[in-house]
């Protein structure tokens, strides 16, 4: 499972990383509030929500403001890779800012979700909540 690869790796290549759990993918909402209640109940510094796009972002939304963790981050295809199932762009397309390319190429069954999960449904919010924050410190600095 990628999910016990990944920890595995962490764990050899960082030995003072403290994983203090690891769950798959959530899917009933019973299930969601016991992994919420458990992750309150380790108390991490750092949470990281690998689910893909967007599904990581919505069950940060639903659940973020039940979680007691300073900070949460969503990951995307990140675990995939460092789990070793999906290989990486070459380091000259990384370099370069092409990995998105590369992985459209070599990953065509995600275009849909990339394209009308994420850049549709998420894009005009993000473009909204960057724009607030400029207007806001704009303001603030008057």
């Amino acid at each position: 499972e990628i999910l016990e690869e990944l920890v595995n790796k962490l764990s050899r290549n960082f030995p003072g990383l403290k994983i203090v759990g690891a769950y798959p993918s959530p899917l009933a909402s019973e299930e969601n509030r016991k992994i919420v209640k458990e992750i309150n109940q380790k108390k991490p510094d750092v949470l990281w929500v690998g689910l893909g796009l967007p599904w990581q972002e919505r069950w940060i939304s639903e659940h973020k403001d039940r979680l007691k963790v300073p900070v949460i981050i969503g990951v995307g295809a990140a675990f995939d890779f460092l789990s070793g199932k999906v290989k990486r762009a070459p380091a000259w397309i990384g370099d370069r800012g092409l990995e998105w390319l590369w992985r459209l190429v070599h990953e065509p069954r995600n275009w849909p979700r990339i394209f009308l999960g994420g850049l549709f449904l998420y894009g005009p919010k993000f473009i909204f909540l960057v724009l607030s924050e400029l207007i806001s410190r704009k303001l603030r600095k008057r």
